[in-house]
């Protein structure tokens, strides 16, 4: 074994000025490589590209002007894309993405108020996906979704006597 080789000059695909950083969360969705990324005017947003620089972009800006959204759990299951994702007026919930800004919507306020649910580990069960989320009345607890607003609810409450679930994973 030789050991590392250089790759010779790799080619620039993300410029998101000074200040940028850190972009984290990459999964693969219809041709281009999503992501949370930060930039000055943004914040902390989600972002997709297509592998070249004038094909990397910012998709949307969930949290107006440089307040962050802080798009986290980017789960790809069926023809969608689900994240959290957290705005000043209903703090971390589930979202999911069609590919398009206009399909792209929070899918419930499962913590009413501005308390989050903090929604994770977003797995595909048949039809449905399923999460865990903290709805504040039983505390953590596995939901259900179809990726409408209407199709999303708890689907069980797995600790009755103390209210929430703790160190569950979720499986494919």
């Amino acid at each position: 074994f030789a050991g590392p080789q250089p790759l010779g000059k790799v080619p620039q695909v993300l410029d998101l000025g000074a200040g940028a950083a850190d972009p984290a969360e990459f999964v693969s969705f219809q041709n281009f490589a999503w992501f949370s990324a930060t930039s000055p005017s943004t914040g902390r947003e989600l972002f997709r590209s297509d592998g070249t620089l004038a094909g990397t972009a910012l998709f949307t800006n969930l949290a107006a002007g440089s307040a962050s959204s802080t798009p986290r759990g980017l789960a790809v299951i069926g023809n969608r894309l689900y994240f959290s994702a957290t705005t000043a007026t209903f703090g971390f919930e589930p979202f999911v993405s069609d590919g398009t800004v206009a399909g792209t919507f929070r899918l419930g306020d499962l913590a009413p108020s501005i308390s989050s649910s903090f929604p994770s580990q977003f797995t595909a069960c048949g039809a449905i996906v399923v999460f865990f989320a903290d709805d504040v009345s039983p505390g953590f607890e596995l939901f259900r979704t179809d990726g409408t607003i209407l199709g999303t609810s708890i689907f069980a409450d797995l600790e009755p006597t103390n209210g929430a679930i703790t160190g569950a994973e979720l499986r494919a």
